[in-house]
């Protein structure tokens, strides 16, 4: 499974936890709900599960070494 970390998180942490929250709802200038999410600390987000994937575009692809030997045994002649 891939691993991303966030733009905000803590970067020593690696690994970043989502929890699911349907509460997490801001209301925006015409008075309608839209998900949100916040930090809980450096590497747990609390967040709308509408904006999960939204959450994975802003983040960095971490790359483990087993991934990357992987990738160069697939290459190679």
């Amino acid at each position: 499974m891939p691993t991303y970390l966030y733009k905000g998180a803590d970067s020593a942490a690696y690994k970043v936890v989502v929890i699911e929250d349907r509460s997490m709802t801001i209301v925006n200038e015409r008075g309608e709900q839209t998900p949100s999410y916040e930090f809980i600390d450096g590497s747990t987000i609390r967040a709308h599960p509408l904006i999960i994937d939204a959450l994975i575009v802003n983040s960095e692809r971490v790359w483990s070494l087993d991934e990357i030997l992987d990738s160069i045994d697939r290459s190679a002649p």
